[in-house]
């Protein structure tokens, strides 16, 4: 960018406001968040602003406007509401925020305004990006307000502009979406949270969505309307369905076959539900095996059948050049039994614990997640049983901690692993060294071992581990490595067993 000779930036370079407009329509929202507690925070301008580049100055004066690029409203004032959309000058980049929660301490309820929300609401053939969250029991209306009023405007006016709408509803029912009869055409972002679709799934039909998320949502009432569904939405990227009800009570006969809907620009899912509805979403919805997935099933007790159908399709899932290759060229299979199991991608970059039924974005090198709250063993190891291709993994972790169910997946499954070179051991699953010298199957190939967080207090524990690795390594000649991680040992410790310079000292990386 040129400057003139004292240093300042020529004006007439300065980005142009209907450019940076028609920048700002293109560009991605930053990947959404997903933790229970943010699931109603709005996406905010400013990665859009520092991703245009557009010239400091510019930038500078946007992100200190009052108005721009949008309004931001409680339920008490219309004057800034007013003051906003004369700025906005009639321009289609409007941005409304209706957050029932959301308070400004200079206004009270003596100095209540027009009903701010439903002025707002007026302008929907203008808006592009509206975040509402209503609450009928909020306690701070007035006698004669209704929540629902606010929802029912998003019905009165097409909304041919809207690309991005955030609906939360905090009523102890759902509230169904009749009233939306004309589909969002251009909607790109959605976010639904207590409402009622399976009667009227308006709001659904776009065919560009990019990002959904769901919470405690009542989505189809049959698998005909999840399919059909499904099947438009080739564009999407990024897909949350926590605490649904997937199917309703409709009928669970389908015309479609297996895997019949296919998002091939799919990156990341997360499901948190219960074991019918991820088995049936698994199923009729296939996507990527690179796909990043965070698969948890709540503290339901699937009958043998449901444990059949879960494991067929995530069989099904991998069953493919695609998914053998993305097995193959893992960094490792991680199994915290009788938890759940993880593929990584790469090593991970903080310490190493298992966070049963949490779904955040603390475990980045993850790319497939299968894990259940209220763990039940048949469940995992019918699921690891149906697994295609495991002989393909080279490293196992059972370094993960369960303070609740400590030890090693059973033997028939580790058999199954027999092209590992790498195993990452807690003190936990100890047995699994102790068994190698009395099973020839059980990692035939192992070449390096790792110690994760051992204790060994005294000479006769250390002694006795000696006695141990010694076995192993007599039953296995490939085992010339040893790394000792989190260990308080010193870094000659079992020099005599592995030989001079084969013994690796590491610390835990911290979080």
């Amino acid at each position: 960018m040129s400057s003139s000779a004292t240093g300042q930036l020529d004006p007439a370079i300065l980005l142009p406001m209907e450019l940076l407009q028609q920048i700002l329509s293109h560009l991605p929202y930053e990947r959404a968040t997903v933790q229970f507690r943010r699931k109603s925070t709005p996406r905010s301008f400013k990665p859009q602003l520092a991703f245009a580049h557009v010239c400091r100055a510019w930038r500078a004066a946007a992100l200190t406007s009052e108005y721009w690029p949008g309004v931001r409203l409680s339920l008490k004032s219309g004057k800034r509401l007013k003051e906003g959309l004369d700025h906005d000058s009639g321009n289609a980049l409007l941005y409304v925020h209706i957050d029932m929660e959301h308070r400004y301490p200079d206004v009270t309820l003596n100095k209540r305004k027009e009903r701010a929300p439903l002025l707002a609401l007026g302008q929907l053939p203008r808006i592009r990006t509206l975040f509402l969250k209503a609450d009928p029991e909020d306690d701070e209306m007035d006698a004669n307000e209704d929540a629902g009023v606010y929802a029912w405007a998003l019905g009165d006016q097409p909304a041919p502009e809207l690309q991005d709408l955030t609906f939360g509803w905090l009523g102890e029912e759902k509230i169904e979406l009749e009233f939306i009869q004309q589909p969002f055409p251009r909607l790109r972002y959605l976010a639904l949270m207590g409402c009622d679709l399976t009667s009227h799934q308006t709001i659904l039909r776009t065919d560009n969505l990019v990002q959904a998320n769901f919470w405690d949502v009542y989505l189809f009432e049959t698998i005909d309307e999840l399919v059909d569904t499904f099947s438009r939405w080739k564009c999407l990227q990024y897909v949350n369905i926590s605490n649904c009800c997937l199917i309703g009570s409709g009928s669970k006969v389908t015309k479609y076959e297996r895997r019949a809907a296919y998002l091939p620009a799919l990156k990341d899912i997360r499901f948190f539900d219960n074991t019918t509805d991820i088995g049936t979403f698994l199923t009729y919805i296939a996507f990527p095996p690179a796909v990043r997935a965070d698969i948890c099933f709540n503290a339901s007790s699937p009958t043998p059948e449901l444990t059949r159908i879960v494991g067929d399709a995530v069989h099904d899932h991998f069953d493919s050049p695609e998914g053998h290759s993305l097995i193959a060229n893992a960094h490792a299979l991680v199994i915290s039994y009788p938890n759940g199991y993880e593929i990584q991608s790469r090593p991970s970059e903080t310490a190493r614990y298992w966070l049963s039924g949490v779904i955040s974005d603390g475990k980045p090198e993850a790319r497939f997640l299968f894990h259940q709250n209220g763990a039940k063993a048949p469940f995992l190891e019918e699921n690891l049983a149906r697994f295609p291709a495991l002989e393909m993994f080279s490293r196992l972790d059972l370094s993960q901690k369960d303070h609740f169910h400590p030890g090693p997946p059973p033997a028939h499954i580790l058999r199954r692993l027999s092209g590992v070179t790498q195993l990452v051991l807690s003190q936990d699953c100890q047995s699994v060294l102790d068994d190698i010298p009395e099973d020839t199957k059980l990692l035939p190939k192992l070449e390096s071992l790792e110690l994760f967080t051992f204790t060994l207090q005294g000479k006769h524990q250390i002694a006795d581990m000696e006695k141990v690795l010694e076995a192993a390594r007599k039953a296995r000649p490939g085992l010339t490595r040893l790394v000792l991680r989190g260990c308080k040992l010193r870094g000659e410790t079992f020099e005599g067993v592995f030989g001079k310079g084969n013994v690796q000292m590491e610390e835990i990386p911290k979080h």
